[in-house]
């Protein structure tokens, strides 16, 4: 029997397995939708949104995340980002990730695709979360897909974007539910707006939508 655990938000930040289904021969492409230079930073604000009640209160927190300088890992130069997570239990300063571009894929030191430009075909980062006697609570995955709506953030409005999308299927007694996280994501800028859940069966979600940012 699969059974439901209470688990943290933003489950991507967690997950480690290297994504051994993609294909990354491409060597013309880049992320335009994530520049990696060091002294680039990103802020944003976190809501609490309850669509029950149809509320939507800014929490006051905000994320911080700064490219802060870069490190050679196996003939790789990977970019070092830092900052505050709200939410994750990194919620104060420290390391947030290791990213480089190959060819058009984000990817951490341990090859977890975390964006992909151009690729709208394959899953990423597919994997269970298991605890005690080998039970399953959820499963994971990630795509890419076009995201349509306007996001209304303090740094201004945005007409979409690419979305690296999270299905998360959880599991309570004998049945199943699904919940998704957004990470949309607008060219030359960055992540702009980001979507996750308490796990249960509470409704509610919170947003990070970017208040302010700086491209070098």
């Amino acid at each position: 029997m699969k059974k439901l655990l209470y688990f943290a938000t933003i489950i991507a930040l967690i997950s480690c397995k290297k994504d051994e289904s993609t294909s990354q021969n491409n060597n013309q492409a880049q992320l335009y939708h994530v520049p990696l230079a060091i002294g680039n930073y990103w802020v944003y604000e976190n809501f609490n949104v309850n669509p029950d009640m149809g509320t939507v209160q800014n929490s006051g927190l905000k994320d911080s995340i700064v490219i802060q300088r870069d490190i050679l890992i196996k003939g790789n130069t990977y970019f070092v980002r830092m900052g505050i997570i709200q939410y994750t239990g990194n919620n104060s300063w420290g390391l947030v990730d290791l990213v480089r571009d190959s060819s058009g894929y984000l990817v951490n030191e341990k090859g977890t695709v975390l964006f992909a430009e151009n690729d709208f075909v394959n899953t990423f980062n597919s994997w269970s979360l298991v605890v005690g006697n080998n039970d399953t609570i959820a499963d994971i995955f990630y795509t890419m897909e076009p995201y349509l709506d306007v996001i209304h953030t303090a740094s201004g409005d945005y007409n979409g974007g690419l979305n690296y999308k999270g299905t998360v299927i959880q599991y309570i007694s004998d049945s199943s539910f699904t919940k998704y996280f957004n990470n949309v994501y607008a060219e030359d800028i960055g992540k702009i707006f980001e979507t996750s859940f308490f796990a249960g069966t509470t409704n509610n979600w919170i947003e990070k939508r970017l208040s302010n940012y700086l491209i070098q």
